[in-house]
């Protein structure tokens, strides 16, 4: 077979391939960038149970003032990342919790990744001098 029939018989085999391969590209870029957009809005999460708990935990600090510190964080941060966004603060005796739920933002229709992250910690008691903590 010399060169020129080989070249012709070799003809669109490069546009065949490109019909081929970029879908496959463009999916998997996809799902690259949905993954980064899960695992930012699971950042933000963790950010805002971090704040509301600080607020919760401080001397004189309620479940108010954590689930609005939360909630304050979550607007500035991701409004549009993490959506249906759930907040809950609660402050049992000497601990507080704080739980931020709701879904990455889905760049792809039919994947809805959920978020769900929780932070505690132990609210602060004033000890006065001589006395046991």
């Amino acid at each position: 077979m010399s060169t020129r029939q080989r070249r012709r018989a070799q003809s669109g085999a490069a546009s065949a391939m490109l019909a081929v391969v970029t879908p496959v590209v463009l999916v998997l870029l996809t799902l690259l960038f949905q993954l980064v957009a899960w695992q930012q809005a699971d950042h933000i999460a963790h950010l805002a149970a971090r704040r509301g708990a600080d607020a919760a935990r401080l001397l004189g600090g309620t479940d108010s003032a954590g689930r609005q510190q939360a909630t304050d964080t979550l607007a500035q941060l991701g409004p549009d990342l993490l959506t249906g966004a759930e907040v809950v603060v609660t402050k049992q005796g000497s601990t507080v919790s704080a739980e931020v739920s709701g879904e990455a933002i889905s760049l792809i229709p039919w994947l809805h990744l959920p978020v769900h992250e929780r932070a505690q910690g132990t609210v602060e008691q004033f000890v006065g001098p001589g006395a046991q903590p």
